[in-house]
């Protein structure tokens, strides 16, 4: 960790590493100068046996298999007590939970503890992810359980615990013990990492407009690799309609989706009526190989009801994933998509690769 003499000068260092390495160093920062800040948070991992014994926080310290847990929590004896992995919005990575699971010793108590946004913890999406990965690679956990902001289950072989939090309850909870304490330096440090949070948590949110708005052009290029989408000639398609009196707003990219003109993006009207941002609408064009009442056919009922302002088009949402990281909510598009166009084309992909 750089060395610093303040939470805001340590953050200026290492910004241009990113939200979640900087939210990271901030909180190791504050973990290492403050008994009160290790105090809090021994507290908030406690389990039966009582405060988790934290004397000493490393960030990126390097284990084996080339992976680099974001904190490394040590107890009395100076020995590995919690990984702890930070996470906004990026992807889980290769490692995680497996690999620093594995690391951790499992003849004694121990645990991995991931931090997320609350939307995160609440929504179940990133818990999931999590238990199914360990269990894919072989690790089984007993029941989950919810309290107080914290999730947790015990490995079925051994003393490990995994842990989900978000960093608005750790935040918090660190926050009211500085304060108990009368430390009022590290109160004020930690309120400064809850802005650097907050400003994470909403700026990189990928179901956030700009964010959506990257994510359907990448959709539409994978699309186009594999086969089932073609932009010759097309190009983005924003603007307004109206209907009656009220202004339509929309943000999307026109294509041939398995030989039908599509629209796919953001219908703004939609977004705030059917509580459904993305959609994607099929018309007649000259260039499509399969008219619109072809594709109503073919989709049947996934097309129904489809958008009163939208009413000679045919159109069906896109659902997402709620409260999933960048490369999930594209993945979820790019299926919803391709399984859109397979209903329509069931010989396809309709643009093979030469």
């Amino acid at each position: 960790m750089a060395n610093s003499r303040s939470l805001l000068s340590l953050i200026a260092q290492w910004h241009s590493r990113g939200s979640e390495d900087a939210a990271t160093d901030a909180l190791c920062f504050i973990l290492t100068r403050s008994s009160s800040a290790r105090r809090a948070l021994s507290e908030f991992l406690a389990d039966d046996c009582g405060p988790l014994p934290i004397t000493k926080a490393l960030s990126q310290q390097g284990i084996s298999h080339g992976a680099f847990p974001d904190l490394v929590l040590h107890d009395y004896d100076d020995k590995v007590i919690a990984f702890v992995e930070s996470k906004f919005w990026a992807d889980l990575t290769g490692h995680q939970p497996v690999t620093y699971w594995q690391e951790l010793p499992s003849d004694r108590p121990t645990l991995l503890l991931f931090l997320a946004p609350a939307y995160r913890f609440e929504a179940g999406w990133l818990w999931n992810e999590l238990v199914k990965r360990l269990q894919d690679a072989g690790h089984e956990l007993g029941p989950a359980s919810t309290e107080a902001g914290l999730t947790s289950a015990q490995s079925k072989s051994g003393q490990r615990r995994l842990m989900l939090t978000s960093w608005e309850s750790l935040l918090d909870a660190m926050a009211k013990r500085s304060k108990q304490d009368g430390d009022d330096q590290t109160y004020f440090e930690i309120a400064q990492l809850q802005g650097l949070a907050i400003d994470a948590i909403e700026r990189d949110n990928p179901q956030r407009d700009e964010h959506l708005k990257l994510l359907i052009a990448d959709a539409v290029k994978r699309l186009e690799q594999s086969g089932w989408a073609n932009t010759d000639g097309l190009s983005v398609a924003s603007g307004f309609n109206y209907f009656g009196v009220d202004k339509c707003d929309y943000h999307g990219r026109n294509l041939r989706l398995a030989g039908a003109f599509a629209w796919f993006g953001i219908d703004y009207t939609a977004a705030k009526l059917e509580d459904n941002p993305l959609w994607v609408s099929f018309q007649h064009d000259d260039s499509a190989s399969v008219d619109s009442e072809a594709v109503r056919s073919s989709l049947g009922k996934l097309a129904e009801p489809g958008l009163k302002w939208r009413s000679k088009e045919v159109c069906v949402p896109i659902v997402l994933p709620v409260a999933a990281d960048r490369e999930s909510t594209l993945d979820a598009m790019i299926s919803e998509l391709e399984r859109i166009a397979k209903l329509i084309d069931p010989d396809g992909p309709t643009y093979r690769q030469a």
